[in-house]
């Protein structure tokens, strides 16, 4: 079979994009969709890996475990080591479950037009009819996050601010309705009253070049809550621990209780 270039690169564009998409909505996270489509592109270059020698099953599912690993990286960015990992074996297995499903279709329908070669799968069909199956395997797999969703974790939690040598624990309060996100750099967001956080800027205060705007829904309508970018977030529920690097402090429009952290837990843990 012949397998042209360009078709090859823009399916698996178009499908990995709704993978990614799959991948986030699992995470319960959000991510810029110029990331995403980013990600697809990288994504979509590695089925190019298609036309090297063959290689054994175990070196194309390492192969396919780095992919991955440098995907996630460019979609999702690193907010814990945790998330990473999670977000990884997401992709591993829900890539694996797509080509045994698109196998499984074409394979009782016409397996002349299929081509399988170090793990990527190439199929010579209209890119509308694999657009299509690839949203459907996206609905899917939504509504089995929606369906299954994870056990509500314990309350009971502490947060530790870093900024440079500087550190301070907050009590946390996990908000599964806090949907607040930053929208450039996907960055965990953290809410905190802004004087709380003063003893982390110093004797020399805040850096300018740290603060930022992060757009926020409200009953009322929509609003810019201002944040300032920390070095690192390390959360401790019970014998579990997450690190989240460069995270977003906003500061709460009304005051909170004194060094309280309000985070949703659904992202980290």
């Amino acid at each position: 079979m012949v397998v042209f270039v360009d078709m090859l690169i823009l399916i698996n564009f178009i499908t990995d994009y709704f993978l990614l998409k799959a991948v986030a909505k699992l995470m319960k996270t959000f991510t810029p969709l110029w990331r995403l489509l980013l990600a697809a592109f990288v994504s979509a270059l590695f089925s190019l890996y298609i036309f090297l020698p063959d290689h054994s099953p175990s070196l194309q599912a390492l192969s396919r475990l780095i992919f991955c690993a440098v995907i996630i990286l460019v979609g999702f960015g690193f907010k814990s080591i945790n998330f990473y990992i999670k977000a990884c074996l997401y992709l591993f297995f829900i890539t694996f479950a797509y080509a045994g499903v698109m196998w499984a279709i074409y394979s009782a329908v016409h397996p002349q037009k299929m081509a399988v070669k170090n793990g990527v799968v190439y199929f010579d069909i209209s890119p509308l009819a694999l657009i299509l199956s690839a949203a459907v395997f996206y609905l899917l797999l939504s509504a089995a996050g929606l369906i299954f969703p994870r056990a509500k974790a314990q309350k009971d939690f502490v947060v530790t601010l870093v900024l440079s040598d500087r550190k301070k624990t907050f009590s946390g309060f996990d908000d599964s309705g806090n949907k607040l996100t930053d929208p450039f750099g996907g960055r965990t967001v953290i809410i905190v009253n802004r004087e709380d956080i003063l003893p982390l800027a110093g004797e020399e205060g805040f850096q300018k070049n740290r603060f930022c705007l992060l757009p926020c829904g409200t009953v009322t309508g929509s609003a810019l809550l201002e944040g300032y970018r920390l070095d690192k977030a390390i959360i401790k529920r019970g014998s579990k621990t997450a690190e989240i690097y460069s995270p977003i402090a906003a500061f709460a429009t009304e005051k909170t209780e004194k060094d309280r952290a309000i985070i949703n837990l659904d992202n980290i843990f």
